[in-house]
């Protein structure tokens, strides 16, 4: 005779039901992403897109625009968005927690945001957008942290 194990549990598959209800519903994880996805977008746009591909400086033209009549320098070095009145359009465009139960977005409703995303014939690529590593990367992230206070507030750990 051998040795076996048999589980009859109706505490189990109630716990198992509960999560397999809160896996259902992802628009809180998925609101979570978009919070993380838009927060990577604001520390891109500081680094100057750093975080992903370094920005091409300006054109020396428009550097020069960049410059008061007194001298001092208005704006970022390498993007074309400026800070203070009337600046940072760009940056301020960004959609921020778009979300549903399935997917998170975050994004620019502007024209020429695809154009510096993607560079053109004269314009550099400025992607302000994470890539799709580093958002899959995220997306585990989150996804996985939730997952695992499901498991527990289901009572399976």
């Amino acid at each position: 005779m051998g040795i076996e194990f048999e589980l009859k549990s109706t505490a189990t598959s109630a716990a198992l039901n509960k999560l397999a209800r809160q896996i259902g519903d992802r628009r809180q994880v998925n609101y979570q992403l978009a919070v993380q996805m838009s927060s990577w977008v604001d520390r891109n746009f500081l680094a100057e897109g750093r975080l992903n591909e370094p920005w091409a400086s300006l054109a020396p033209s428009t550097a020069a625009r960049r410059v008061t009549k007194s001298g001092e320098r208005r704006g970022f070095e390498h993007i074309l968005v400026s800070i203070g009145q009337g600046g940072g359009l760009l940056r301020a465009s960004f959609q921020r927690f778009g979300y549903d139960n399935d997917s998170a977005t975050v994004g620019s409703a502007i024209t020429y945001s695809q154009f510096h995303e993607e560079g053109g014939p004269n314009l550099p690529r400025r992607p302000m957008l994470p890539t799709k590593a580093i958002a899959l990367r995220d997306a585990v992230d989150v996804y996985g942290l939730w997952l695992h206070k499901g498991i527990q507030g289901a009572g399976l750990k």
